[in-house]
């Protein structure tokens, strides 16, 4: 199927539900207004536990109005993000732009998929710069724990790259705080990415960020990630601004300093990019190009602060992220800097540096978009006449209308640990959700993140002594969560997550998308499984999120439990009959719990 008869079948098929700030005008006139009408009613709902009771009396039209209005809400806000934590992502932005330049006068593939690392050593470096994109958009989002994931992601890849370059390892009982310390003192302070001889290396820990302008430790930005993925420590509640809040009236606490620690990392992992450009710069003998890419894309001029445009953010959903005008403007872009690329002015002059940071972001989102449209593409090849877009639009709301149940547990609990929980999972599905449908590994990773929160309000729910104990032992994993949550033949989904959410020297990816692939239902089509695998273990923890807060509401509101129990089970998130499937999926999953997962595919190519 093509593009443009791919579009046309959405039209066809219609979305009777506002969603994400937008209407498609080519739904017949009567659905509009009744998604008129229903998201008028939503913004009159207000935050208490009263309104959504009132909500829910009215029926499941009205409940169902009430939770899409707060997503509606959401997505209108996203990229008014602060204006400190937009400035620098600019900046960055602009110097990836540089960067990326460089890559393609050294060979880069432009055709190369996003989510593709390539095959050879400059696409890998490209394939980095799209995966610092992938977390400033869900930065700009709000969305910290999708970002989080990706940076932390990224520095465990370049960590690997250092520890290459500068020949040192890892000591047995070491941390990894330590250890990145270790790592990254190794690199010259001054000139940012030359290695200092052996003998001559002093016990600074300090990295210099040029775009903050200051030197931090590596080992502990590790930690301050890990630690807020985890939903421990300080800045735990770091999520509540973008679930809870809807991204109104950002705040200077925690997820302001979660956001600059995103960024502190990800500024990190491009002065490993940066070094590696410049070193293939070198071994060309062109030492005066590595000169110029070197300080051109460490330059940390003024790119402004306004916001990304909200529809360059939003999920490849059909009537959103995927929908013509949103499409168009984003190529639009693309070709924009693919002419800069050619030494055209398409403007007819040399743009300004806030708008190259606007027309870089912009054009990467376009060849996210354009992976995104491929791969439905090709499931329609697959699949053929099984094949319905229609159904994503269905996905979605599914977990639109779990992580806005989450959050309005996190809103309304007491309990400050359920709070933060609640937040993380409920910003955290929609970043899986998000990278979900742009193919892209990260997704379950960050779905890793989602299933440790409901294992922490399921504990929380069943009891709370236990859960204190957990919360206060620094020591705690998402192993030990599931088993006191009684989730203990989780064990094999949580094993392909983790393996999925971490680059290390030992990580088994291949092996771990396999054993997702065989927790499938026995009678999956084995040729439709290898692309299945992920898609359902998003939807089984969809429905595992249902299951949980449904226990938790019954707690809060008998009501609005009741209500919400209906409107879940009449749109097919959770009734009697997925119940029994999350049972069998338990059990099948526990019979993988010996899945062997095969040698490490990480390969290594840092020496090409």
């Amino acid at each position: 199927m093509g593009r443009a008869s791919r579009r046309k079948r959405l039209r066809r098929e219609g979305y009777k539900t506002q969603a994400a700030g937008g209407f498609d005008t080519s739904h017949p006139a009567s659905a509009y207004k009744r998604a008129n009408r229903a998201e008028e009613f939503g913004r009159t709902v207000g935050n208490r536990v009263a309104d959504y009771e009132a909500a829910s009396l009215r029926g499941q039209d009205s409940l169902a109005a009430a939770l899409i209005s707060r997503h509606n809400q959401r997505m209108e806000r996203v990229g008014h993000v602060q204006l400190e934590i937009r400035r620098r992502m600019r900046i960055l932005v602009n110097q990836l732009f540089t960067l990326d330049t460089n890559l393609l006068l050294l060979g880069a593939d432009p055709s190369r998929p996003p989510i593709y690392s390539g095959r050879g050593w400059l696409d890998h470096l490209a394939w980095s710069i799209d995966r610092v994109v992938s977390a400033l958009r869900l930065l700009a989002a709000g969305q910290l724990v999708g970002a989080a994931q990706i940076a932390r992601f990224q520095l465990e890849r370049w960590a690997l790259n250092l520890e290459s370059t500068a020949q040192i390892s890892h000591t047995p009982g070491e941390s990894t705080a330590s250890y990145y310390d270790r790592l990254w003192s190794t690199v010259d302070l001054d000139t940012s990415w030359q290695i200092v001889p052996p003998d001559e290396r002093a016990q600074n820990v300090e990295t210099r960020l040029p775009i903050a302008g200051r030197t931090v430790s590596v080992g502990s930005l590790y930690v301050h990630i890990s630690e807020f993925l985890h939903g421990r420590g300080l800045d735990g509640s770091a999520a509540r601004l973008e679930a809870l809040d809807l991204l109104r009236a950002p705040d200077r606490n925690s997820s302001f300093r979660v956001a600059n620690h995103i960024l502190d990392v990800l500024e990190v992992v491009v002065q490993r990019v940066r070094s590696c450009v410049c070193t293939c710069y070198l071994s060309q003998s062109e030492p005066e190009r590595a000169k110029s890419a070197f300080a051109i894309s460490s330059s940390k001029l003024n790119a402004g602060h306004a916001p990304y445009p909200n529809w360059s953010l939003w999920p490849f959903v059909p009537h959103t992220g995927l929908s013509s005008d949103v499409v168009n403007q984003m190529q639009l872009a693309r070709e924009q800097i693919d002419a800069i690329h050619r030494g055209e002015r398409p403007a007819g002059r040399l743009f300004r540096d806030d708008e190259i940071s606007e027309l870089f972001f912009v054009s990467r989102r376009a060849a996210a978009a354009s992976t995104a449209e491929a791969s439905f593409e090709a499931e329609a090849l697959l699949l053929g006449e099984q094949f319905n877009l229609a159904g994503l639009t269905n996905r979605e709301s599914k977990v639109i209308f779990v992580a806005e149940a989450l959050a309005l547990l996190g809103r309304w609990h007491e309990v400050p640990e359920v709070s933060n929980a609640a937040a993380i999972g409920s910003s955290g599905l929609r970043s899986a959700f998000w990278l979900w449908l742009e193919d892209d590994d990260r997704a379950m990773g960050i779905l890793r993140v989602v299933l440790e929160s409901l294992a922490r309000l399921r504990v929380w729910h069943r009891d709370p002594q236990k859960a204190a104990k957990l919360e206060a032992r620094s020591s705690t994993s998402p192993r030990d969560w599931l088993k006191t949550a009684g989730w203990k033949r989780l064990h094999a989904l949580n094993l392909a997550l983790g393996e999925l959410a971490h680059t290390r020297a030992t990580s088994r990816w291949t092996g771990a998308r396999a054993l997702l692939s065989s927790l499938l239902p026995e009678d999956e089509d084995p040729t439709t499984a290898p692309h299945r695998g992920r898609g359902f273990a998003l939807e089984s923890v969809v429905h595992l999120g249902a299951q949980t807060l449904l226990d938790s509401f019954d707690e809060l509101s008998p009501g609005l439990a009741d209500g919400l129990r209906n409107l879940l089970a009449n749109t097919g998130v959770f009734d009697k009959d997925i119940e029994c499937q999350l049972e069998e999926w338990l059990s099948r999953t526990w019979s993988r719990r010996d899945f062997d997962l095969g040698p490490s595919d990480f390969s290594s190519k840092d020496s090409d």
